[in-house]
């Protein structure tokens, strides 16, 4: 009477059904997790004018005048704001200017090379010094609602 061997182990050809299925549903969710991650980091921006917007208070109570840049940033006239033109994490790019009244407007715009350029929806920040918060998407519509959560 001849016996039966049940074979143990794993197939090369199961073994490439299970690698084709991990690609296909990797492939699916990697969108989904990059999408993700940029509306996370679009906080940072949020952070950076939100403190820019502090230094200035603290700036007009110590001279009397906003500041019109940063401390140490090429071509800012006298003293600056005591923080850097980028956020903390180096994604955005913030800018500072004065209107004719001497109010200001900071914006923080994503950096080349950070990830953030792929947001196309929240492509500038704008705050004000009345405390009125913008966003403008890449086509240059509003979406304040959208990106200033």
């Amino acid at each position: 009477m001849a016996t039966t061997r049940s074979a143990s182990g794993v197939t090369l050809v199961e073994l490439l059904v299970v690698l084709a299925i991990i690609g296909v549903l990797a492939s699916l969710a990697w969108p989904s997790y990059r999408q993700y991650v940029v509306r996370a980091h679009r906080s940072e921006a949020i952070e950076a004018l939100l403190a820019t917007a502090a230094e200035q208070e603290r700036f007009l109570i110590h001279f009397g005048r906003y500041a019109e840049g940063f401390a140490g940033a090429a071509g800012s006239p006298g003293p600056g704001l005591p923080i850097g033109p980028q956020s903390r994490g180096g994604r955005y790019r913030l800018a500072l200017s004065l209107d004719p009244a001497g109010h200001y407007t900071a914006s923080a715009q994503p950096l080349t090379g950070g990830g953030q350029e792929l947001d196309r929806a929240c492509a500038e920040f704008r705050i004000r010094a009345d405390g009125l918060r913008t966003a403008l998407g890449a086509d240059g519509r509003n979406s304040t609602d959208e990106c200033w959560r």
